[in-house]
């Protein structure tokens, strides 16, 4: 048999947490997709106010909930969690509109139950890499040059947009998004690899246009722990730090549903840092 058709499935169940499945050739994946839950930007039950911009929270929300080992996405529950991005956004920017890379790392790693990193320069490579180990990720684009057709970006606004990365198609070139902006086709929507790269760039706040620096915000669990090892680590910037005890859990208000499974090799990426106690 041709090993690079011959396909495995590996799925990594967290305690009490998330499922990670994907379909993998032996060789190279052909095809990957994860289940994460789907959310529009404009929620049913919703309309105008910061709704109609709602694509960065729709994403942050999106990504709450996979981390949180959902598969269906509570509409419920991610209203609630975007309403409160939307406060937070204010009170601490002073507006909740196109929030760059910077903020939604500090809403993410401050606000939700999973952490974030911004990686320069993303390449195809690096974001199929992060697929294949079951990560998520998010990116910023000038939405006009995506031409999704179900999404009317004006070249008279800022055309900034946010979706979620959630899986790839090498066969038809191809990445799998969660588009929130998308309100006729978003889950699963499809853009090719180069026309999607071209169009990643972050906010800048300088030029107040979508012309900033390529980069793409690579997700991970917040709560980890390795199969057979009852150890849970909190993992944040690059540090990997013990958490001692139940009590540490319930003292940061983190939530059990959190905790993931990752490998060995994975948390060895991490620097090892102080034991949490309290």
């Amino acid at each position: 048999m041709n090993k690079t058709k011959k396909l495995a499935i590996i799925s990594l169940l967290a305690l009490g947490g998330i499922i990670f499945s994907a379909q993998f050739s032996v060789a190279q994946a052909a095809a990957v997709s994860l289940t994460v839950p789907y959310i529009k930007e404009v929620p049913a039950g919703t309309s105008g106010g910061p709704w109609k911009n709602g694509c960065e929270e729709a994403s942050m929300a999106m990504l709450e909930q996979y981390y949180t080992g959902k598969k269906i996405m509570n509409v419920d529950a991610g209203k609630i969690f975007m309403t409160m991005l939307f406060n937070k956004e204010n009170a601490l920017y002073g507006s909740n509109v196109n929030s760059d890379t910077t903020q939604v790392k500090y809403l993410v790693d401050n606000f939700s139950d999973y952490s974030a990193k911004i990686v320069e320069n993303p390449t195809i490579a690096q974001i199929k890499a992060e697929i294949d180990a079951g990560r998520p990720v998010i990116t910023p684009n000038y939405g006009f040059d995506l031409h999704n057709p179900n999404i009317p970006f004006l070249r008279t606004g800022t055309s900034y947009h946010m979706e979620v990365i959630i899986g790839y198609d090498d066969a038809k070139q191809q990445f799998i998004t969660n588009d929130s902006g998308d309100t006729v086709d978003g889950q699963n929507y499809r853009y090719g690899y180069n026309l999607f790269m071209g169009t990643i760039h972050d906010y800048s706040y300088q030029t107040r246009k979508v012309n900033g620096q390529a980069r793409a915000v690579f997700t991970f669990p917040k709560l980890a722990k390795v199969s057979g090892s009852p150890k849970i680590y909190y993992l944040h910037d690059n540090i990997s730090q013990y958490v001692t005890g139940p009590s540490v859990i319930a003292n940061h208000h983190w939530t059990w549903a959190a905790v993931n499974i990752i490998s060995a090799v994975y948390l060895r990426t991490f620097t090892a840092g102080a034991a949490i106690n309290k």
